[in-house]
């Protein structure tokens, strides 16, 4: 297949001269060679149409899970892929999250091999300290220089603010970026949900808004202090939104918040639905419609799936026993079309497509004539019906199934290969 032509679809690149125009696109072996109003199409051509066609440069995932090597009865390399493809993503940024983690560059190496052309690019995290054990320092530089993309001991980091600074102040000397998780779930912890009315009713330990504060105090005090470069991974509340957008018209800080936040408050999980038991926690309905208006007004960039897979065996257990997690890359763009009202779909897939490639160096892909073809498809007036069978992740700890969602991922074009849903 050399010749590809997207009929009548509109398009979301505020990069583009094109910019929520409709337009016919033709791909030939993998570059953007027209765009017009109106496109002859010929027998030759693969033609892709939908009632409400629209693309945008292709999506990117930060901080989603994989399990490989270690942990494949969770999630590896290839069903991660897999699942990010349906979900409309054509990069993925996973976290090391992988046993053993990822602290050398042989590990970070092996991530890079996988892609050889894959739909999906992998772009590797790797761990600040080794074994993500808050105590010695990995080989930044070494991990940088063989492709790491940024750093970060994700979810459950130990790492004392002494720790913290020490990083910050390396990475400035190699010129990457930390991301942290100001949302972590140390041992001794014992909270399950979001401490108010909700916690109370139904009678288990909150987890106070005050510890996301002081981690986000935290890492912006040394932030202050190191002039280093931070993503706040994955915030929940809109208190949090507010001060790093202040802070960040001084320094390279920006947030990113997991789509749940936006799609659902703590009423959710009210009757014990261990599917929307997530970290960081549904938060009040007045957190989330104040962080769809952060989202709105351009102050936070990022929109995470917070991809974080569980098998049944894990997942199956008394409320308070069962982990934190949703698999949940598939039906991210679905669940913000049908819950998270307050944001345009502009937004939506700014935070989805550009608003990630920026804050993490990622080359822009973007929908004008003469550029290397790379973009998601998506209807959002279509529906779907989310199924164990229609979900392509190892795990099916998705709280959407057997629901309707609005808002349907056609397919991803990226690396010279076209995947469809249909």
């Amino acid at each position: 297949m050399t010749l590809i032509l997207l009929k009548k679809c509109r398009i979301y690149d505020t990069d583009s001269p094109s910019h929520l125009k409709r337009r016919d696109i033709l791909i030939e072996k993998g570059i953007i060679v027209d765009i017009k109003a109106s496109i002859k199409s010929t027998q030759h051509m693969h033609i892709i149409q939908s009632a409400n066609l629209c693309v945008s440069p292709g999506w990117i995932d930060i901080g989603c899970y994989n399990g490989e090597p270690g942990m494949e009865h969770r999630e590896d390399l290839d069903s991660l892929k897999h699942a990010a493809a349906h979900g409309g993503y054509v990069g993925v940024v996973p976290f090391p999250t992988s046993h053993p983690t990822t602290d050398t560059k042989g590990q970070i190496a092996y991530l890079l091999a996988q892609n050889n052309g894959h739909l999906v690019d992998i772009y590797p995290v790797a761990a600040l300290t080794k074994n993500k054990e808050g105590q010695e320092m990995a080989e930044l530089m070494d991990l940088a220089h063989a492709g790491a993309i940024a750093f970060s001991d994700g979810k459950g980091s130990r790492m004392s603010e002494g720790q913290v600074q020490r990083s910050m102040l390396y990475l400035k000397g190699i010129e990457s970026r930390m991301i942290y998780v100001v949302n972590s779930k140390k041992p001794g912890e014992e909270g399950q949900v979001h401490e108010g009315n909700v916690s109370v009713l139904m009678g288990v330990e909150g987890i106070p808004m005050h510890q996301e504060q002081v981690a986000v105090n935290t890492v912006l005090r040394q932030l202050a202090y190191t002039d280093s470069r931070v993503l706040i991974q994955n915030i929940s509340l809109s208190w949090a939104a507010d001060k790093i957008y202040k802070i960040g018209s001084r320094r390279d800080v920006a947030a990113s918040v997991a789509y749940f936040n936006l799609s659902h408050n703590d009423a959710a999980v009210a009757d014990f639905d261990i599917n929307y038991k997530v970290l960081p926690p549904l938060r009040s309905e007045s957190d989330r419609k104040k962080l769809c208006r952060a989202i709105e007004k351009g102050k936070v960039q990022v929109i995470t799936s917070n991809h974080s897979p569980r098998s049944i065996e894990e997942k199956d257990e008394p409320f308070g026993l069962s982990p934190f997690g949703a698999s949940s890359i598939e039906t991210t763009f679905s669940s913000l079309l049908t819950f998270a009202k307050e944001i345009s779909l502009e937004k939506i897939v700014y935070c989805l497509s550009q608003g990630p490639r920026a804050v993490l160096d990622i080359p822009k892909a973007s929908i004008v004539k003469e550029s290397t073809a790379s973009f998601t498809l998506f209807d959002p007036s279509r529906t779907w019906k989310v199924s164990v069978e229609s979900l392509f992740s190892k795990s099916k700890n998705n709280p959407y199934i057997g629901k309707t969602l609005q808002g349907y991922v056609l397919g991803v074009y990226n690396n010279l290969s076209l995947n469809l849903n249909d």
